[in-house]
């Protein structure tokens, strides 16, 4: 059914897009479908009944995927069933690309966003770099100091609207030798996303980066073309590297946020009531994501024991101290060395 749902959802889109003409992005978005036309139009507290399409490319079960459920759960709890967000995963409603495009225009009303949203929002960037962020606890840091809203306000400014933040989960390092220390890396062959930041973190660390297609990663480790890669935990243990690597090095390197977003223009056309229920369940939600996440890695470290991997942990001062300089140097790619300094300064580095 949803995939039936999806075909008409994407022929509505086409047609949007299509009467959009040269509309700019931050052009007014339509207004919301399905409301209660009875419904008190003066933002009381009666909450109107409205439904929402939300696209996801993360497959069903997947992590992101699951926390843009649990967001939809809470709207609808907190709004009595009034409110409902359908959320479309596996891509259904088009590439990750085209679901960016569709949020702008208002084709779309909301939309799980992961590593390509830097791709419009170029501060949120910032979590790729190195050791910005070892532990969740820091995400607090980066809060209060006005990161977060630095990236939200950029984000608004081309007409998109985070509501809630999910994630992707921390990097880690699989190697088939023992990684404690930067110099433990020296001459390793390791595959990395083909990201330059990334790739120039792995030499500064003495390793020699590779660029391989994820769909080839498993098939490059058992054919030692490359003999390390990192990747999340849950990544890890569903891909199997395990049968190749035989250490786990837990190294926290690069934390990658996920983002529920909504169109700008309908979100400033709800009634208060219904702007009150999608921000209390985006707050619930990014608690929640947390949680989730840190128990996730529990289950995900043990399964990667159970199949035989040894783990170590990563000296984290010493990788950090190599890579911070990366810092100012990418810092032009994230909104420049002020808001850098905003990071810095929040987490003492």
């Amino acid at each position: 059914m949803k995939k039936m749902i999806a075909l008409l959802l994407c022929a509505v889109m086409v047609f949007a897009l299509c009467a959009c003409g040269s509309s700019s992005p931050s052009s007014t978005a339509p207004a919301p479908a399905n409301t209660d036309a009875t419904a008190p139009a003066d933002g009381g507290t009666e909450i109107e009944e409205i439904t929402f399409s939300l696209g996801d490319v993360s497959g069903t079960g997947t992590f992101l995927e699951q926390n843009a459920e649990f967001f939809a759960e809470k709207v609808s709890e907190l709004s009595g069933g009034k409110m409902k967000v359908d959320v479309f995963s596996d891509g259904l409603l088009g590439t990750e690309d085209a679901l960016m495009t569709n949020i702008q225009t208002g084709a779309l009303e909301m939309a799980n966003f992961s590593s390509t949203f830097t791709n419009l929002v170029k501060s949120a960037g910032i979590f790729d770099f190195p050791y910005l962020v070892s532990d969740r606890d820091q995400l607090d840091l980066l809060e209060e100091a006005g990161v977060i809203d630095y990236i939200r306000a950029e984000a608004e400014s081309i007409n998109i609207k985070i509501v809630g933040m999910n994630e992707n989960g921390f990097r880690q390092i699989t190697t088939n030798v023992p990684v404690v220390k930067p110099e433990d890396l020296k001459g390793i062959v390791i595959r990395t996303p083909s990201n330059s930041l990334r790739v120039k973190t792995f030499e500064a660390f003495g390793a020699s980066p590779v660029s391989i297609s994820f769909s080839e990663l498993y098939q490059s480790l058992s054919q030692h073309i490359c003999d390390a890669q990192e990747n999340p935990l849950a990544t890890i243990v569903s891909s199997q590297f395990y049968d190749y690597q035989s250490y786990l090095c837990i190294s926290n390197h690069v934390y990658t946020p996920g983002w529920i977003c909504m169109n700008l223009g309908l979100y400033n056309s709800l009634s208060d009531a219904q702007r009150a229920v999608i921000d209390e369940a985006g707050r619930l939600t990014s608690l929640h994501v947390r949680e989730a996440g840190a128990k996730a890695d529990e289950d995900n470290l043990k399964a990667c024991e159970e199949h035989g991997m040894t783990v170590t942990y990563a000296d984290v001062d010493a990788f950090r101290a190599v890579v911070v300089p990366l810092w100012d140097e990418f810092a032009d790619s994230v909104g420049g060395a002020e808001f850098v300094n905003m990071a810095k300064d929040a987490l003492g580095a």
